[in-house]
């Protein structure tokens, strides 16, 4: 498939995280999106490779036990340390899931790859549109907060054009075993489709106009949330789908 672009991980996402519970909850869901996910889990990443990435979550969380409950010996370096362990363990993970993920024989254009790589649970990079006229993929942010209130900030929004702007949120898997792997959403024309193994919790808002920031109500305050922002202009063109961002609970 010559002339495909690849899609890529955006490795930032994990590599400049500097809260190390926020990096924890990273490599947590990456293993567990790869255990679960049939492109990703054994024998297509080795489970031997998981087990490295299940040990660096274990150095990783009992560092941080150590210094927060000031045992033996805890200390903020020793945690910074097994940070740099984990995002060494994220990039061979990265590493191996882009070269499954754009393998000829599981994706045919740019989108699937990128689609293949949310499989595995990892940020992507953005995919420039070639769409004469379409709105540009909104980047965002998020925040939680108490009540079950989930707000999303657009921060290219005044270099973007659109008239509508729809939010869309997917509850995290919790935790199982066997691993479970994140809901996937994609857009087909003017159509989102959410598959996932297990039943999630989906929230969907749409403001009409150009609003810069968006809130949902009524999220579960003990899961997590997948959140994804697509737009509509005046020319009834719709967006791509923006890079999905994680909010946890408050």
């Amino acid at each position: 498939m010559a002339g495909i672009k690849k899609g890529k991980v955006k490795r930032t996402v994990y590599r400049k995280e500097t809260n190390h519970n926020t990096l924890k909850t990273l490599i947590t869901n990456y293993l567990a999106a790869g255990k679960g996910a049939l492109l990703f889990k054994d024998p297509h990443i080795l489970a031997a490779f998981y087990l490295l990435g299940d040990a660096a979550l274990l150095a990783l969380a009992t560092a941080i036990s150590d210094y927060v409950n000031k045992t033996n010996g805890g200390s903020i370096e020793t945690v910074e340390g097994k940070m740099e362990l984990a995002v060494i363990w994220i990039d061979g993970y990265a590493d191996q899931a882009e070269v499954i993920a754009n393998d000829p024989a599981n994706r045919t254009t740019q989108e699937e790859a990128i689609a293949n790589l949310g499989l595995a649970g990892l940020p992507t990079q953005k995919i420039t549109s070639t769409t004469k006229g379409k709105p540009a993929i909104s980047e965002l942010t998020g925040k939680r907060f108490s009540g079950g209130i989930i707000k999303a900030t657009i921060t290219n929004a005044h270099s973007n054009v659109y008239t509508s702007l729809t939010l869309i949120a997917v509850s995290v898997p919790p935790v199982s075993e066997p691993a479970v792997a994140p809901a996937v959403v994609t857009r087909t024309n003017d159509q989102l489709a959410v598959t996932c193994a297990v039943a999630v919790h989906m929230i969907t808002k749409t403001i009409k106009g150009h609003p810069t920031e968006i809130s949902l109500e009524g999220a579960n305050p003990l899961l997590s949330y997948d959140l994804y922002v697509i737009t509509q202009n005046g020319k009834k063109l719709v967006s791509d789908i923006s890079l999905v961002i994680t909010v946890h609970p408050v």
